[in-house]
């Protein structure tokens, strides 16, 4: 097997770090779909060094508006206001090496700009021609991963970021299709949907991508009251 295809499978390879917690003292983890470094040249940021030099500070991680929405939201599942993630991200240190109660996580562990992109750096490491078929490896081989992960932390709560991405979610942390309830929250006449789902003790939400978007939680309204089902999910 290709070496780049067995280091994907290294335990928290792809992943931005945090807390994974244990069994005594669980962590909550928010997964996106694909690691975003590649990102800098779109949102024009010129950082000096790679952000995992600094453990991933708050500073550096709030360069990005889908972490300062992860902190919204982590802040609303608290029941603190959206409005203070600032301050709530600087007393909690979301993700931060060394910190507590977070990690932060990806299904697929090579970054690309877009979900959809496969650029040539990746078919040169990965070996794959098209990004189908690097998806289709993952899900024989990446998932099951996460799911040991899962298996040895036992997170008391696990976030997907991404709807359409929801069985893809569901197989890595339950290792099967299970069937999720949506509830719907409206804000401003849009509809956005959230997932839940738990089977042997394992909780998991999947929710609309934290960007802009009529469809995301792209709003501190929406965040908070995507947070307020979570927060009832999680302690009910």
């Amino acid at each position: 097997m290709n070496p780049n295809l067995i280091s994907m499978l290294d335990k928290f390879d792809g992943c931005e770090g945090g807390d994974p917690g244990n069994e005594a003292s669980p962590s909550i983890w928010l997964f996106g779909i694909e690691p975003g470094w590649s990102v800098y040249d779109q949102e024009n940021i010129e950082p000096k060094n790679d952000p995992m030099d600094d453990g991933y500070s708050v500073q550096t991680q709030l360069q990005w508006p889908f972490n300062r929405n992860a902190f919204k939201l982590l802040a609303a599942i608290s029941g603190v206001s959206a409005s203070q993630y600032r301050e709530f991200a600087n007393e909690h240190q979301p993700f931060v090496q060394g910190s507590t109660g977070y990690f932060k996580g990806n299904l697929y562990p090579y970054a690309c700009n877009k979900v959809t992109t496969w650029p040539d750096d990746a078919r040169e490491e990965t070996g794959f021609a098209s990004k189908a078929q690097y998806q289709e490896w993952c899900a024989a081989h990446r998932w099951p991963a996460i799911k040991s992960w899962i298996d040895e932390h036992k997170p008391k709560l696990f976030i997907g970021v991404g709807n359409t991405f929801r069985n893809q979610f569901s197989l890595s942390v339950f290792g099967q299709s299970v069937e999720l309830e949506c509830r719907d929250i409206s804000v401003n006449g849009y509809s956005k949907k959230i997932y839940f789902g738990e089977s042997d003790g394992r909780k998991l939400v999947v929710i609309p991508h934290l960007s802009n978007g009529s469809n995301s939680l792209n709003s501190d309204e929406a965040i908070e009251k995507a947070g307020a089902l979570i927060s009832s999910f999680l302690n009910g």
